[in-house]
């Protein structure tokens, strides 16, 4: 593959959506463009501003941690799969908005309005599912669940019960 079409292939990929560095080097390569014909092309790209891994990173971020309420390590984990740097990931979590446990309190309240007709322990068991999953730890999930599904039962944040006491 000549430099002029694995630069049109590079173009289209990222008129889809935003692309790594490594990924557009990865798809050029699956492709046949010779290793010298990558560089030129991503060289070109980066000089361009139309590929920047940092940009990316932040970027990937703040639309998967709002779109999806994902923990800090899920979306590193994210970004490093797609071929981002170590200190552009670090940089892209620093300004990720809200401590994992601030998200995490989010998404748990959003979904335990669905729940009324459940018991606490289903109610506890499903959190703890959703939570892990979107890569949460053990004990930001264990306090979150807790708190929400106490605030739902009417107790108060100390564990006491509202105004039966």
């Amino acid at each position: 593959m000549d430099a002029e079409r694995a630069k049109d292939v590079a173009l289209r990929l990222l008129t889809v959506r935003d692309r790594t560095t490594w990924e557009i080097r990865q798809e050029l390569g699956k492709r046949g463009a010779e290793p010298e014909v990558v560089d030129q092309v991503v060289t070109r790209l980066t000089d361009v501003g139309l590929l920047d891994d940092t940009k990316f990173a932040a970027s990937w971020v703040s639309s998967r941690q709002s779109g999806r309420s994902l923990s800090r390590s899920q979306l590193g984990r994210e970004l490093a799969n797609r071929g981002v740097g170590e200190s552009d990931v670090e940089q892209a979590l620093e300004s990720a908005s809200g401590s994992d446990t601030e998200v995490a309190l989010e998404l748990a309240r959003r979904r335990v309005r669905s729940m009324s007709g459940l018991d606490a322990a289903t109610k506890s068991r499903r959190l703890s599912g959703q939570l892990a999953r979107r890569g949460f730890s053990w004990s930001v999930v264990r306090s979150v669940v807790a708190q929400v599904v106490g605030e739902v039962n009417g107790e108060q944040p100390d564990g006491s019960i509202g105004d039966y006491e």
